[in-house]
């Protein structure tokens, strides 16, 4: 019993030494393409995720995290009503894409930790097939996502790179919807 609770005081003690590294989140491997309907530690991260996604105007920037620590944008997304906007790094073009229900879009197996500067959630994320361990930084008040990193397996990764860091932007300015944009990469019809 005490070699147990040593090594959960141990691990512990290395989560709060390296709060912004993170733990790795063992991935829900049994869930890949159908994530459970209902899995009640992630209800309120789910709730706050959808909700962002349906009600709120932001820009998400995404990030390649290369092993050094340094951050490489790889696109831009302003999601505004019904309508998304795209643009990779080092293109001026902007794609527009329906908004779709955030259902397609879950977290599983999720542990909650609660931080000076907010909550950090550990969690499998799914999304069309593919999975991530998953660090999730919200405000205290468990509304608003500020920060996702996921961790994709090296075999089955969403993005170019394993390791993609999100940064949400709220403001004003970040949401501002492109005056010029294709659909799919063609024009768009009416």
């Amino acid at each position: 019993m005490r070699k147990l609770i040593r090594t959960f005081l141990a691990a512990i003690s290395i989560a709060v030494l390296m709060p912004e590294v993170g733990i790795p989140h063992e991935i829900d491997h049994e869930s890949r393409d159908q994530p459970k309907l209902i899995d009640h530690t992630c209800a309120e991260l789910n709730s706050a995720h959808k909700s962002m996604r349906e009600t709120s105007k932001y820009r998400e920037t995404i990030h390649d995290l290369r092993p050094d620590g340094t951050l490489i944008e790889y696109t831009t997304v302003i999601i505004y009503g019904a309508y998304g906007y795209q643009r990779y790094a080092g293109e001026t073009g902007w794609d527009r894409f329906n908004n779709e229900s955030p259902s397609w879009q879950r977290f599983t197996s999720c542990t909650r930790k609660d931080t000076r500067t907010g909550r950090r959630f550990y969690a499998t994320y799914h999304h069309q097939g593919h999975i991530a361990g998953t660090e999730v930084l919200m405000t205290s008040d468990g509304k608003k996502v500020k920060k996702v990193i996921r961790r994709y397996p090296r075999d089955d990764e969403f993005f170019p790179f394993s390791t993609a860091v999100s940064r949400f932007d709220k403001g004003p300015k970040a949401v501002e919807v492109p005056t010029k944009y294709t659909c799919g990469g063609s024009p768009c019809r009416l």
